[in-house]
């Protein structure tokens, strides 16, 4: 049985997904409320608001990021760069 990671098209999707989700994940889970409360001096409940709200605007942009991906599967690269380079700038 071949290698599932052999095939281009599935090493980019483990590359895609992980260069897309490091950065917002580190943010949220390790480093989002102590920076948003100790570093940037917003109060207990704005910090938790503002991770709250930013992870349900991922779970609502997921399902819309791939049914975009699955009507363009050409661009599937392109707009995982695009992703990826818009929460790292």
């Amino acid at each position: 049985m071949p290698s599932r990671v052999a095939h281009p098209g599935h090493r980019l999707g483990m590359w895609v997904h992980g260069a897309t989700f490091f950065p917002g994940s580190v943010f949220l889970l390790l480093w989002g409320f102590p920076y948003l409360v100790l570093g940037a001096s917003t109060s207990h409940g704005t910090a938790t608001s503002l991770l709250t709200l930013m992870t349900l605007v991922l779970m609502a942009a997921a399902p819309l990021i791939g049914n975009l991906t699955g009507l363009w599967p050409s661009l599937r690269a392109l707009i995982a760069v695009g992703i990826a380079l818009s929460t790292t700038g």
